[in-house]
């Protein structure tokens, strides 16, 4: 914003005959008047506190740059909430904002002859950590350091980390060993006694380096901030409660991202060189968090609801919960995780309780278990109190639900993968093909290509060397190419770019 001259004068003129008047009653001096305030003398100006100046700065700037102050604001702001979500959801958080951590390293001889863990714990800071750790493990802040015991020549290590936030865990990553290890992402809870509970959760890599502001572009940071909005959600327990098969698919494909650091280093750097992807990348992302939470919030108050009238353990629903969502969102993708008599029939759900429960005339029972349903859609709540009802009719002491429901899943689980699923159009066939293509070229590529080069580009290529050897990646990515256009024109333009980029590697002899 411009101003004349004279706008300009008139506006200084009244900042001062402004500050003028705050000074006579204000508490950093006595009134000054104007004549006073023009001399040149420099006791007049001396009689201006630090404060007084520093205000008359200020609002000379507001008045005259409203627009520039405005934007300042607003980058303060956006800066203080990018923090403000780091310290929350971000795995990156600093070690005084922990509340425990618990730490899990097994040492043993090459021939497994001996073996050694113990537990111990320390504070660092304000924070006190519960540490699970072999006899020999020195553990520093998040630094995990084995060493060997003078029995032993050469040892293998494996290490266990987990912290807690607002009670919620987190992976911490980047943890250094001077022996081989693995880390295993686990959860470490606290029951009524207050002993550690370790259950496992997955057993892959976890590989995610620490953030490094200055390393990272803005746009970078952005993507792994991102990334690690998801560290927190496991297989079973979250991601398998997404009743829509495809988001369920994407979650399982960012998830398998977390464990190969060229995969997620790949993504970063498309994520910050190309436009169309990051607007794509913030559509699923927004779509996916929307997901996430409504598949939180009907599980948490349909497993409550089911609970209260069958009277079994909410462990027990959510498994079954898991399966029928398997079986129905493969069968009829629906939001509404329904299928029909029919649908059960021919999925050989009934056939299955029918032979668990015990009974010998099946068309006499199918007409009993009938009974149970209103509707031509059967729900998941409808099916558990079905099985629930038959169960109490049973004699047989093997029929309570309790081990009923585990059998049906275990059985009908070969049949998961051979479910009818929705008819594809032409156009996304032709798609899905395009694509098997374009994987199938990263794959061969791969033995061609040997080069130790540093480059961005090479990074990302090496990133799509790693992620087509990855079933859950590539079913994410298929989805991702074959629904949503924007970036599928991007996925066409990187895998020219990394053709090309193929291409010039081995006319360098880099190959």
């Amino acid at each position: 914003m411009m101003f004349s001259k004279r706008t300009l004068r008139m506006r200084v003129k009244v900042a001062l005959f402004l500050l003028v008047q705050a000074k006579a009653f204000s508490p950093f001096g006595p009134s000054i008047s104007p004549a006073h305030l023009c001399s040149s003398n420099n006791d007049a100006a001396a009689s201006f506190s630090p404060t007084v100046l520093y205000g008359l700065r200020t609002f000379l700037r507001n008045k005259l740059f409203p627009q520039q102050q405005k934007q300042q604001q607003q980058q303060q702001q956006q800066q203080q909430q990018r923090n403000n979500r780091r310290k929350k959801t971000s795995s990156f958080i600093l070690l005084e904002e922990v509340e425990d951590v618990g730490v899990t390293v097994q040492q043993c001889n090459d021939d497994a002859s001996e073996s050694s863990q113990s537990t111990t714990t320390f504070s660092t800071g304000s924070s006190t950590m519960s540490v699970m750790t072999a006899d020999d493990a020195v553990i520093s802040g998040t630094t995990v350091s084995t060493i060997a015991p003078a029995a032993a020549i050469t040892t293998t290590a494996t290490a266990t980390v987990e912290m807690f936030i607002n009670g919620s865990s987190r992976p911490i990553e980047n943890i250094t060993s001077n022996n081989p290890a693995t880390l295993l992402m686990d959860t470490i809870t606290n029951d009524n006694n207050g002993d550690n509970t370790l259950t496992t959760l997955n057993n892959r890599p976890i590989a995610l380096p620490p953030r490094d502001d200055a390393k990272l572009t803005r746009f970078e940071r952005e993507y792994r901030d991102m990334l690690a909005e998801f560290l927190h959600y496991t297989k079973q327990e979250d991601i398998a409660h997404v009743k829509n098969p495809k988001l369920r698919a994407l979650f399982e494909g960012i998830a398998a991202s977390y464990h190969i650091p060229q995969v997620y280093r790949a993504f970063e750097i498309l994520f910050d060189d190309y436009a169309p992807l990051r607007i794509g990348g913030r559509l699923i992302y927004a779509q996916l968090k929307q997901a996430m939470l409504e598949a939180q919030v009907e599980r948490r108050q349909e497993v409550e609801s089911i609970s209260q009238m069958t009277g079994l353990s909410k462990e027990e629903i959510e498994a079954s919960r898991v399966a029928w969502l398997k079986m129905a969102v493969h069968h009829q993708e629906d939001k509404a995780a329904q299928l029909s008599i029919q649908q059960l029939i021919d999925l050989g759900l009934v056939e299955t309780v029918a032979e668990v429960l015990g009974h010998d005339d099946l068309e006499g029972w199918l007409e009993s278990f009938n009974q149970n349903f209103t509707n031509e859609e059967v729900t998941f709540c409808e099916i558990m109190i079905a099985l629930q009802n038959c169960s109490v009719d049973s004699v047989q002491p093997e029929c309570n639900p309790k081990t009923i429901l585990p059998e049906i899943a275990k059985r009908l689980e070969p049949r998961q993968n051979v479910l009818d699923v929705r008819p594809l159009s032409e156009k996304k066939k032709r798609y899905i093909a395009k694509y098997d293509e374009m994987v199938h070229s990263f794959l061969e590529w791969k033995g061609n290509i040997s080069s130790d080069q540093q480059s961005r580009k090479m990074d990302v290529l090496r990133g799509c060397f790693a992620g087509a050897e990855s079933v859950e990646i590539v079913d994410a990515l298929r989805i991702v190419y074959v629904d949503y256009s924007a970036l599928q024109f991007a996925g066409d333009l990187i895998f020219k770019v990394m053709k090309s980029l193929v291409g010039s590697s081995k006319g360098n002899g880099l190959s």
